[in-house]
């Protein structure tokens, strides 16, 4: 794949934020389960008729909210989910795509995308009303597909030495043990997140909020080197009872990437 033009850099650029202000108001509107307007009277019947519902007025203006689709709602939970665990560089809307191929049509919406200081997440969300089993051959053969073009482009926007972690997140969905769909996300070092995974990651975020990006990074990268920077830690050292035991008195305060 060539390198992205200014316009394709631009482009995504437009549809990813890190400003604190603009974060602070996506995080409230998105982890709500409802879309919430405020309209004119005048409006109020026709948004009735279209399934929302009245939350309050005042004497020009209607609040009226909405429940989300499922597979938006688990996109919203997972953009939140990212934002505790203190990620401040994310998607701004539903509207990212990411040019992966040399052809014009080689090109793939990204559900979230979330930037960090070691690594960058790409995820795609699947999500549906009631629990079931189902194949999801189609979609991960298309996320093999497009993977290296999306990780080459983020890279050359973010920084070559990034790490770029692909994620196959689900909700409702139940896999039988050792399936096709399973073989398929580990042959491709894709992350299979559950709701499970989903559960526990935000359990580690309620009990360890200034350390859970260490676990959170171990989860994601377990048997995988994050980065190959040497770790220098001061010791001190000297021997035990007398006898020929080395040994080394050192302090840590945080957990080591």
């Amino acid at each position: 794949m060539a390198p992205l033009t200014i316009s394709q850099i631009q482009a995504i650029k437009e549809h990813m934020t890190h400003d604190d202000s603009v974060l602070t108001k996506k995080f409230k509107a998105k982890k709500t389960p409802y879309f919430t307007l405020s309209i004119s009277l005048n409006e109020l019947d026709d948004y009735l008729n279209e399934g929302w519902e009245e939350v309050s007025r005042s004497k020009y203006k209607a609040k009226i909210q909405k429940l989300k689709p499922v597979g938006v709602k688990f996109e919203d939970d997972i953009w939140c989910m990212f934002y505790n665990l203190g990620f401040r560089h994310l998607n701004y809307d539903e509207k990212l795509v990411v040019q992966w191929g040399d052809n014009p049509e080689d090109k793939h919406q990204l559900d979230v995308v979330a930037i960090g200081e070691e690594a960058i997440f790409v995820v795609e969300c699947k999500a549906t009303e009631n629990i079931k089993q189902a194949s999801f051959k189609k979609d991960i053969d298309d996320m093999r597909l497009y993977k290296d073009g999306v990780m080459k482009a983020l890279r050359q926007i973010y920084g070559e030495g990034k790490k770029v972690k692909f994620v196959f997140a689900t909700r409702n969905y139940t896999f039988a043990e050792g399936c096709e769909d399973e073989k398929r996300l580990a042959e491709n070092k894709i992350f299979q997140f559950t709701d499970n995974t989903y559960d526990y990651v935000n359990s580690l975020i309620k009990s360890y909020r200034s350390t859970v990006i260490y676990q959170f990074y171990g989860l994601m990268f377990r048997h995988e080197r994050i980065n190959s920077d040497k770790i220098r830690i001061p010791a001190l050292k000297g021997t035990m009872g007398g006898l020929l035991i080395i040994c080394y008195l050192l302090s840590l305060r945080r957990f080591l990437r």
